[in-house]
């Protein structure tokens, strides 16, 4: 098969996971189309053969009808290279889109953040997902508003999270029921095709990352081995391992959300207000 699809929303941790993705599948013999990540985009950028779409399709095209045609001729242009498309689309975009790629054969795998918290703090620090109507990002050291928004991964500065009174615990509740909601539907249709796919938790993959823990490495192992077999035919551990190995315990321990909300003491005063929404803290 051509195309393996990373089924993930923004701020759930998708540009890691796909790039391990891409790295698993090359280093078991799969020839990876050089591409935007998010080719599924409406993006001329991520995807070169919008234009070609949008011209192709009669009177004013409907974004789905332009966005589903331009991933089936950048596919298309995959198999003519004799190479596979691995790329990231939404939940939703999966959703109305399933059927068509079904019977393109394209193979995927789900994926989500298990903190609900960390992506309303990511939308509005990023700007991205609604972020905008519940805060905005702002200079950790003196609480001033920014534009920096998705730059600020680069900058090099302390950007936090300033929420508006109430919508951080408003967020938290309509992401986390919108995350389970979205992985049933995904498994769902996933079961009516009846095919080997799987869903799992950003943490569960990476944790090995943030600690030299052997039993958490072995943890991070095994659910890489079954979140890539659906896109395999058989899964190499050895590989898994050789790749996951240099990236152990390279990275900080994830960060107290205090240190990512400048307003801190009201979301929290907030959050513990409701009993089934203070596991979300982390201190």
């Amino acid at each position: 098969k051509n195309a393996k699809i990373l089924i993930s929303d923004g701020c759930s941790g998708s540009t890691i996971t796909q790039d391990f993705i891409r790295r698993i599948l090359s280093a078991h013999g799969f020839n990876i189309l050089k591409s935007s990540y998010e080719s599924f985009n409406l993006n001329l950028r991520k995807n070169p053969f919008l234009e070609t779409a949008l011209k192709q399709i009669k009177g004013k095209p409907r974004r789905s009808d332009s966005q589903i045609l331009a991933y089936k001729l950048l596919y298309n242009h995959s198999i003519s290279k004799g190479q596979t498309l691995v790329n990231k689309i939404s939940p939703i975009a999966f959703s109305t889109h399933w059927k068509v790629l079904e019977k393109m054969g394209v193979d995927y795998v789900y994926m989500s953040r298990r903190n609900a918290l960390d992506i309303c703090v990511c939308s509005v620090r990023d700007c991205i997902l609604g972020g905008p109507e519940i805060g905005y990002p702002v200079f950790g050291n003196n609480g001033t508003k920014t534009d920096l928004c998705f730059k600020r991964r680069k900058s090099g500065e302390k950007i936090q999270a300033f929420f508006k009174e109430g919508e951080a615990k408003n967020c938290l509740k309509r992401v986390w029921q919108k995350t389970k909601r979205k992985a049933q539907d995904f498994l769902g249709k996933a079961s009516r095709r009846n095919q080997d796919t799987s869903s799992m938790f950003y943490h569960d993959l990476f944790a090995f990352e943030y600690t030299p823990d052997e039993k958490i490495f072995q943890d991070s192992f095994l659910a890489w081995k079954s979140f890539i077999a659906p896109l395999v035919e058989q899964v190499n551990g050895t590989i898994i391992l050789d790749i996951l190995r240099p990236a152990q315990n390279t990275l900080p321990p994830l960060a107290s959300h205090r240190d990512v909300i400048y307003n801190f003491e009201q979301v929290e005063k907030e959050l513990m207000e409701d009993e089934s929404l203070q596991e979300f803290i982390r201190y």
